[in-house]
């Protein structure tokens, strides 16, 4: 079993590149274990067009792609738009490691603060965020369709970059 963090003590344990048309289905494959309302195979296209996309694999042969990251930079500011990390790889440093590449990326571009928003219910994003420096901001009452039919709110969060 690995340890929690080893994946960030050790990065020759990891690969992050950018996406491309066909890992659309992975991404959509990855994203669906974690959410029955994530995002459709077009949204994916779309980013790949309009955004970045970034995969984190082991450095197995074959890879294994562990999970995503989705970012949009406008200006001088950073939007996290999504970062998911598969079930069976959760808890070993992985959404870590794509946080940590997230804000190098916001770093390398000079922004001046990163975005994001998350559903209430996602306490353990939320408690990620916060452990790398992240407030929050503000709140989207009903932003969020569930399964049943009712809505969640979305928790905003910010990080400034010095």
């Amino acid at each position: 079993m690995v340890s929690q963090f080893s994946v960030i003590e050790n990065p020759s344990l990891m690969n992050i590149k950018k996406a491309q048309l066909d890992d659309v289905a992975t991404l959509f494959e990855i994203e669906h274990e974690i959410s029955t309302m994530g995002w459709s195979i077009q949204n994916f296209k779309d980013a790949l067009q309009f955004y970045e996309v970034w995969l984190i694999s082991t450095q197995d042969e074959p890879a294994d792609v562990v999970g995503f990251v989705i970012l949009q930079t406008i200006l001088d500011e950073l939007h996290l738009l999504n970062i998911v990390v598969s079930l069976k790889h959760q808890g070993q440093g992985w959404g870590k490691a794509l946080l940590e590449y997230a804000i190098s990326q916001a770093q390398k571009k000079n922004c001046s603060v990163i975005y994001l928003e998350l559903r209430s219910s996602n306490k353990v994003a939320r408690n990620l965020y916060r452990q790398y420096g992240f407030a929050q901001t503000g709140t989207r009452k009903g932003y969020y369709p569930c399964t049943d039919g009712t809505r969640e709110d979305a928790r905003l969060m910010m990080l400034m970059i010095s």
